[in-house]
């Protein structure tokens, strides 16, 4: 049975820490109405292939892993951009391994599209943690509109709308190209913190 919500994740070697909290986290929605996408960006030299190839095993409608032949090194955007090429779900967002969902996302989305269907774009808030960014941002937390897991989008008109998989910021373009190609579209926001960008 095909899920109503795609949810694309990039990584690479983070199957030790960082994946095993997104990939339990996704265990623990109060809604399973979602299909996960692990795109490896090459072969893993962790534990991430065996760990994702369990959770494949006991989990088959909610989890599906993809290994590339060779490592790309590019922000993860061409396993982002495989996900959006394969998936049959109606709605996709994109994300990164060390992004937490809180356990309600699922939920909310899927009451979302319910409530309004047909919407082409969903966005939610997303507490972004810098922490990791010392150097450039400081010890802060931020409050954020754009970023990876707070946009959801009609994968239909995804689809038309490719990502510049050789920039750093596609995640951005995406969103801004999305809005070129389609200027008329319909976006409604979810005003609750959904998601930790870690």
């Amino acid at each position: 049975m095909t899920k109503t919500l795609a949810i694309a994740v990039a990584t690479y070697n983070q199957g030790d820490v960082e994946l095993r909290g997104m990939i339990y986290g996704l265990l623990a929605q109060t809604n399973n109405n979602f299909k996960t996408y692990v795109c490896h960006d090459g072969p893993s030299i962790d534990s991430t292939k065996a760990f994702m190839a369990e959770i494949c095993a006991k989990y088959p409608d909610n989890f599906e892993y993809i290994e590339s032949e060779t490592r790309r090194a590019l922000w993860g955007h061409p396993g982002r951009q495989y996900a959006l090429d394969v998936c049959e779900e109606s709605y996709i967002t994109f994300t990164n391994a060390d992004n937490l969902f809180m356990k309600d996302y699922v939920l909310f989305i899927n009451r979302c599209l319910t409530a309004y269907p047909g919407t082409d774009v969903f966005t939610n808030t997303i507490v972004h943690n810098y922490f990791n960014y010392n150097p450039f941002h400081g010890d802060k937390f931020a409050i954020c509109q754009t970023d990876f897991a707070n946009f959801i989008v009609k994968t239909d008109k995804a689809k038309q709308v490719p990502f510049r998989v050789n920039e750093f910021a596609a995640d951005g373009h995406f969103i801004e190209d999305f809005k070129k190609k389609f200027p008329t579209h319909t976006r409604v926001h979810i005003p609750h913190i959904l998601a930790v960008h870690q």
